[in-house]
């Protein structure tokens, strides 16, 4: 069975929003554990209520700032969808960052972003190809179209 490359391309920005969601996901679980946050924190704070309240502001900007990034991906994602060229150079250099950290997170702490590793290898190779793809076809009209 093989894909067409427009296949490949949804199939490729699905993987990737999965390992979006999935390193979010990571992310949110460690930074949701109090007890870490009080060993890293040490006491810095006499009141255990006030380094409580601290906590709580942190995990709630860390949840906002995680949740604006997956829309910003997700809007990402569609422009790569309806073939805009810039999505995809973006989605090529993020998926190089997101193979890099997926793969520090998979030697370091769990072997689970061993998946999110494959897919944005995978989703690197799509969106580069996608993207000297269309690069071709843009240039190409503007060679034939030269007076000879």
């Amino acid at each position: 069975m093989s894909l067409s490359k427009r296949e490949q391309q949804i199939l490729a920005l699905i993987f990737c929003l999965f390992s979006d969601i999935t390193m979010v996901a990571w992310l949110y679980f460690k930074a949701s554990n109090y007890n870490r946050y009080t060993r890293l924190s040490g006491t810095m704070v006499d009141s255990p209520d006030f380094q409580f309240q601290i906590y709580g502001i942190l995990l709630q900007s860390m949840t906002f700032a995680l949740i604006l990034f997956l829309i910003a991906q997700t809007v990402v994602y569609i422009l790569a969808w309806r073939n805009f060229r810039g999505a995809y150079l973006y989605l090529k250099f993020f998926a190089v960052f997101g193979f890099a950290v997926a793969l520090y997170i998979t030697f370091t702490a769990s072997a689970f972003a061993l998946l999110p590793v494959i897919f944005y290898l995978t989703g690197y190779y799509v969106f580069a190809r996608s993207f000297k793809e269309l690069t071709a076809a843009m240039q190409t009209p503007l060679l034939s179209s030269t007076p000879q």
